[in-house]
């Protein structure tokens, strides 16, 4: 097993590790890239032809893998060669053992005591602290992006891995709820239309009515509907939504995850809600006098607690 950390900011440095201090940072590799941490998104990707994971493949075993610290310093610059201070400095954590290649930026290296060998404080989490991962099986050449972020930044994806997402049912999804959530599926000459808000609230029904999101067939709704006059694709979508497939089925978890809502009532009492807008804006949720009133579907009435059914 081999384990190099670099510091990397306007200038990299390699730190000096012995014998314990990476066994402790084995057991961050460990921590992070659990299987059972679900605190970030996972993204399979492959790898491009120019991509510093492709040179790594070709000679796994002469490679000097300082060279992704290089890679990912010039990443984090701007194109006139100075650093992008909206990126976060950080340190590239790298670990190689038994065929895979795991790469890991931590953002906040103070949940870690370096004077104690990389041990992980007790204000370590997965939850509250933000990095970036890969792994790379260097055999199968399949790449796993992480990122503790809503999304995968793309200085980290494009610029230093150079790697493309493999589309899936739950890639897709997650990307069209964020630009719906961001209120940027479509284009600006849509965007600056009076009936904006309903096309929006429009989507949102047909990505919760349907299995399969289908832009073409959304356009005709929103045609039928009189909320829209444009015919052509290009037209009506943003540059942004043509990462997105045409055509797909939704996927359940990106739903979940995109729309999931948690309301706050008391220290003992929570209500969750995976579609609140919807339902704020069909008077199914409300508020008033200090009490939150819901609506019961009637399929739902028998599910209540008796006590709760029979009370006066």
């Amino acid at each position: 097993m081999e384990i190099k950390v670099f510091d990397i900011g306007k200038e990299i440095h390699e730190e000096s590790l012995v014998k314990v201090d990476k066994t402790n940072i084995k057991k961050i590799f460990d921590r992070i890239f659990s299987p059972k941490n679900t605190d970030h998104i996972k993204i399979d990707c492959s790898i491009d032809n120019e991509s510093i994971l492709k040179q790594y493949c070709l000679n796994t075993d002469t490679y000097d893998i300082s060279e992704f610290s290089t890679k990912l310093q010039l990443a984090e610059q701007k194109n006139d060669e100075t650093r992008n201070e909206q990126i976060t400095e950080g340190y590239l954590f790298i670990k190689q053992d038994k065929g895979e290649l795991c790469l890991l930026k931590l953002e906040n290296i103070e949940v870690i005591d370096k004077e104690e060998n990389y041990k992980m404080k007790t204000s370590f989490s997965t939850e509250a602290n933000y990095y970036k991962g890969c792994i790379l099986k260097e055999k199968s050449q399949k790449v796993v992006i992480i990122d503790k972020n809503k999304s995968v930044a793309k200085y980290w994806m494009k610029k230093f891995l150079q790697v493309t997402p493999v589309r899936d049912s739950y890639q897709n999804s997650t990307e069209l709820i964020q630009l719906v959530n961001n209120n940027t599926l479509f284009a600006d000459a849509i965007k600056k239309t009076s009936e904006f808000q309903q096309i929006n609230d429009k989507v949102v029904d047909f990505i919760f009515e349907n299995r399969q999101f289908d832009k073409t067939l959304l356009l005709n709704e929103l045609k039928a509907s009189n909320l829209i006059k444009q015919k052509n694709l290009e037209d009506v979508y943003s540059d942004a939504s043509k990462d997105v497939d045409a055509d797909f089925e939704i996927s359940n978890k990106a739903l979940t995850e995109g729309f999931r809502k948690v309301i706050s009532l008391s220290k003992k009492t929570k209500i969750v809600t995976l579609d609140y807008k919807r339902l704020f804006k069909a008077g199914i949720i409300s508020y008033a006098d200090g009490k939150v009133i819901i609506n019961v579907e009637n399929d739902f009435i028998e599910k209540l607690p008796e006590e709760l059914r029979n009370e006066k």
